[in-house]
């Protein structure tokens, strides 16, 4: 039995993802990558994602857009999604809650990592 969670990563940065990549699996999870919010969809729409940590300022499918759709899909919707951003201020904070993230960090809070 494979108790390892299975976690997605959607940003544009390429250092972002690789450094929370990183942190996830010294927890012993699995990671996997998307670069855009359109194919963070695609992988979640065809894989079973325990967690889903989203930026929001990407191209294609911005994070909003994505936690959006991802709530609306039958399939997707139990998946807890934080959005992690750099948009810190309340109306973004807001939103991200409004469109079903679980919880919304600010990459501020998490520089130290």
């Amino acid at each position: 039995m494979d108790n390892q969670p299975l976690i997605l990563i959607v940003d544009d940065s390429a250092i972002t993802r690789a450094v929370l990549t990183r942190q996830l699996e010294v927890y012993g999870a699995k990671v996997i990558q998307a670069e855009d919010g359109q194919q963070g969809l695609d992988l979640a729409l065809s894989n079973d994602f325990d967690m889903i940590i989203s930026d929001i300022e990407m191209p294609k499918l911005d994070g909003f857009e994505l936690c959006q759709k991802l709530k609306d899909n039958s399939h997707t919707r139990g998946i807890p999604v934080i959005i992690l951003s750099s948009l810190e201020g309340d109306k973004d904070i807001e939103k991200g809650f409004m469109v079903g993230a679980a919880a919304y960090v600010a990459k501020s809070d998490v520089a130290a990592f």
